[in-house]
């Protein structure tokens, strides 16, 4: 369950990641933003199967394949598209198919963190609900926070 649902989160990311690279438009906030929202799920759901007594070498693979392939799918995203996607009729029609995706992304980080990472957060605060929230809200202020001050996705290149 969370190996899938990782990889739910993670393929429109890196789709998107490649379209911005394509067109010489990512940003080293987004970069940022989405290592900081993946590492420490990752490292929980990494954890929570250590716990249930899986092979540490399982585990490695697994989160392995996922950062493998994500990566390979964003270079060759990026590799195919165009720079110039921004001038003449097709380019409108890739922003809009980067804005499904930039969505379909963020829905998915929300799902998966709603239905994987929150519950488990509980559990393991001893039902404190205040601080799995609390600490749940100051990530979302961190990611917020960075991208004011670092600028919005697709601002200057990285």
């Amino acid at each position: 369950m969370l190996w899938s649902a990782s990889w739910l989160d993670t393929l429109p990311q890196c789709i998107l990641i490649g379209l911005l690279a394509g067109e010489e438009r990512l940003h080293l906030a987004f970069v940022l933003a989405a290592f900081l929202a993946n590492f420490p799920q990752a490292l929980a759901s990494a954890s929570l199967l250590m716990e249930y007594k899986a092979a540490p070498l399982k585990v490695l693979l697994a989160w392995s394949s996922i950062w493998l392939v994500s990566a390979g799918c964003a270079f060759l995203i990026g590799w195919v598209t165009p720079v110039d996607v921004a001038e003449g009729g097709s380019g409108t029609g890739k922003q809009i198919f980067a804005g499904i995706v930039a969505g379909l992304s963020g829905g998915a980080m929300i799902a998966y963190v709603s239905a994987t990472m929150l519950p488990a957060a509980f559990e393991r605060s001893q039902r404190n609900a205040t601080l799995s929230g609390l600490l749940c809200t100051i990530g979302f202020v961190a990611a917020l926070t960075m991208e004011v001050f670092a600028g919005p996705m697709g601002g200057d290149d990285l």
